[in-house]
């Protein structure tokens, strides 16, 4: 991810990669006091310590950006030190781009990144696949380090903030929204720091209803925000069923997107229903203006 990037490997596991939480929290504060910007713990704990926490908070006290993955007990559970507050937590999606079955989808989840299987390094002095949220934290910590090799004058909260911003919608089957989670897009996050970047984002559907006939009018909202450096003026906004086949939209919408950078608006909508059309599966775009 980041080629050019230092790399301060600092050793907490056993040769079985096994971890105590006390020479956990030693390692924190040794990369940070060693100058790390970023730390990646691709580690998960089953119990909080009061030392691990105190390490992080010293890392963010020194500005460092704490990157850790979020585990895979399930919906709702989230792993330590993944959910401590201020670390910037990751679950893992598939090939499919939807979230592992194992996934964590807590409200405290920051961000997704595909975990497949990847050639890394594993036990016994080996190389092997590594998958789930700790492979995910890795692609992470190394598109936080791509950034900020670029720019190194950005915080760990404006990395964090690209980071999210610049993320992909991820699709919840059963859900009437997208995954308030998006899952990373490196390319995305590194164009942001051109200052002509263009980017307008959904970060909400809502219908009012749960089933609609075909036919039958439609009428919600999509709440947009302009993430990029300019306003746009016209932006177009563009809904897609998908239901087998994705089934486009055509969507009569509250007046033009004319946005600020940096601020939402929210945008009422309505559209004629498609056949066999429920509300569960809506995915939208923003395009901006004269695109």
């Amino acid at each position: 991810m980041c080629r050019d990037c230092r790399i301060l490997p600092v050793k907490v596991a056993d040769a079985n990669g096994h971890v105590r939480y006390g020479d956990l929290a030693q390692g924190i504060v040794f990369a940070t006091d060693s100058g790390a910007r970023i730390i990646n713990i691709s580690l998960v704990g089953r119990a909080n310590s009061e030392a691990v926490e105190d390490a992080i908070d010293y890392a963010r006290e020194h500005g460092v950006l704490v990157v850790a993955a979020a585990g895979s007990a399930g919906a709702g559970v989230m792993g330590f030190p993944a959910n401590h507050h201020g670390v910037l937590s990751v679950t893992a999606t598939g090939e499919t781009d939807l979230p592992f079955p194992d996934a964590d989808l807590s409200h405290q989840t920051r961000i997704a990144a595909p975990g497949d299987p990847m050639m890394s390094t594993i036990p016994f002095d080996r190389y092997g696949p590594a998958s789930g949220s700790s492979a995910a934290a890795a692609l992470v910590s190394g598109t936080a380090a791509m950034l900020l090799s670029t720019r190194p004058d950005l915080t760990a909260k404006d990395i964090e903030r690209i980071l999210r911003d610049t993320a992909d919608p991820v699709p919840m089957p059963g859900f009437d929204e997208v995954w308030d989670c998006g899952r990373l897009n490196a390319a995305r996050a590194a164009a942001h720091l051109a200052a002509d970047y263009r980017d307008m984002a959904i970060r909400r559907i809502r219908l009012f209803c749960t089933i609609a006939r075909p036919g039958e009018r439609v009428k919600g909202f999509v709440v947009v925000e302009n993430r990029g450096s300019a306003r746009e003026r016209e932006a177009r906004l563009d809904l897609t069923w998908m239901a087998g086949s994705a089934v486009p939209i055509r969507v009569q919408q509250d007046g033009k997107l004319n946005v600020k950078p940096g601020v939402s608006r929210r945008v009422n909508i309505e559209f004629t229903a498609p056949s066999a059309f429920g509300v569960h599966g809506i995915r939208g775009t923003t395009l901006p203006s004269n695109s």
